[in-house]
């Protein structure tokens, strides 16, 4: 069986997946002592192939997870995938391949015009054009304390100085017994290996969230999770495993004793669902919707190719259902961000469509080395800030409340005004009063 362009399925597993790997997740009800003994079962197999004929090691079950599912996940011999797949109690996913969504630069005299943009209150009108570095940012004097905003992404630089050390800290959402006790991974025993280029994008999105001078919640703490393993090419090494696992440590670590309320959710990243060959349905959408079940707000980016992305049309039960859709921007309960020019028009690259529910600046973003960078990637930290400083805001009026996603989307767009295409503009309207 062949595809359109002439790619065979089994080309285009290799092209959307990570070869070999795959998740476990069990189908409910789950029976009480069926997870027991199906990975004694599976370990078992594992056992009796770990090596290809052509010489590949298989690792076996690396990742475990119980917070946004139950299940596992590793690298398999196809023997014990097909064992897999024989087992009724349980569904296998391909370890989908994740885009880190860059967007295209240029270089610009430094200036920076989204905060004053998005400031919740007006700054009096001004040319986002002029080179400028005097613009106001009137934001709530809380500027997000007290919340957590957490950034999957290539990682962060150490050596960066965006935002105060004490801040920020980079985890690995890994099997690390170190992160799995939740310790702060620290910033001298970062990963030598992994030259910090590799981390710009991590660290700019976590830059543009809460920055002390560009970010729009200057006083939020920040965990950047790693999900880049590939230091040579982290915008084609994210997956869908590690982003699980990300979204599995959040769960666990920061929604103990009911406090979900106190965090944000960035996804700067995302991939096409093209459910082909043995892909089956999507990881990434199983992940994002179990922190959201956990009451998680979870900020997605739109992403870049200025194509209209869709709602799916199916829960997505069968491997070939939904291929357009666009993961996680199309996810239900997922606030979606696209991203304005300085027209306050949609970006020439920005996706559009009805999952995108809301529209920040996403053009002229200055980075610490005077380039200036495009995306949606960077309009999507702005508005997680603006959630987490509504989120500090309501925790501090009403420590007893928990404030729900619906509830700060309602207050964001509540801010916000439509234009003449009815997008909501996360917009000050000093220019339209």
């Amino acid at each position: 069986m062949s595809m359109q362009d002439g790619t065979t399925l089994a080309q285009a597993d290799q092209q959307l997946t990570v070869p070999d790997s795959y998740a476990v997740v069990y189908k409910e009800p789950i029976e009480e002592e069926f997870p027991a003994r199906f990975m004694r079962r599976v370990e078992s197999l594992c056992a009796q192939y770990p090596v290809s004929p052509d010489g590949k090691v298989f690792s076996g079950i690396t990742d475990h997870f119980s917070a946004i599912f139950h299940g596992f996940a590793g690298s398999f011999h196809p023997a014990v995938v097909d064992e897999l797949r024989n087992e009724e109690r349980v569904e296998v996913m391909g370890n989908e391949r994740v885009e880190l969504l860059w967007g295209p630069y240029i270089d610009q005299p430094t200036g920076s015009w989204a905060l004053a943009d998005i400031s919740r209150s007006n700054t009096g009108a001004f040319n986002p054009r002029a080179p400028s570095s005097n613009y106001v940012y009137h934001r709530s004097s809380l500027g997000g304390e007290g919340v957590t905003i957490h950034v999957i992404d290539s990682g962060y630089d150490s050596t960066s100085t965006t935002i105060e050390k004490d801040r920020v800290e980079e985890r690995t959402p890994g099997a690390s017994a170190n992160i799995d006790a939740g310790l702060k991974k620290s910033f001298d025993e970062d990963v030598a290996a992994q030259p910090q280029t590799s981390k710009s994008h991590g660290t700019l999105v976590a830059t543009f969230a809460a920055g002390t001078t560009m970010g729009a919640a200057p006083k939020a703490k920040v965990v950047v999770w790693n999900a880049v393993k590939d230091a040579t090419h982290p915008e084609k090494d994210a997956n869908s495993v590690r982003i699980a696992n990300a979204f599995e440590k959040i769960v666990m670590q920061f929604g103990q004793n009911d406090r979900a309320h106190l965090n944000v959710i960035n996804c700067s990243f995302g991939r096409m669902h093209a459910p082909v060959g043995n892909l089956g349905r999507s990881l990434l959408r199983k992940a994002v919707e179990g922190a959201l079940a956990k009451n998680f707000l979870v900020v997605a980016a739109a992403g870049n190719s200025n194509i209209e992305i869709k709602w799916p049309t199916s829960k997505l039960e069968s491997e070939n259902a939904d291929a357009g859709a666009y993961y996680p921007a199309c996810i239900p309960g997922v606030l979606t961000v696209g991203a304005y020019d300085l027209d306050r028009k949609k970006a020439f690259f920005s996706n559009y469509g009805e999952p995108v529910g809301i529209w920040a600046p996403g053009v002229n973003f200055v980075s610490s080395d005077g380039q200036w960078k495009f995306g949606t990637s960077f309009a999507a930290p702005l508005v997680s800030g603006i959630a987490a400083c509504i989120l500090a805001e309501k925790a501090k009026a009403d420590p007893n409340y928990r404030m729900k996603p619906k509830e700060v989307q309602d207050v964001l767009l509540s801010w916000c005004y439509k234009d003449s295409q009815g997008r909501s503009l996360l917009h000050n309207r000093a220019l339209l009063d």
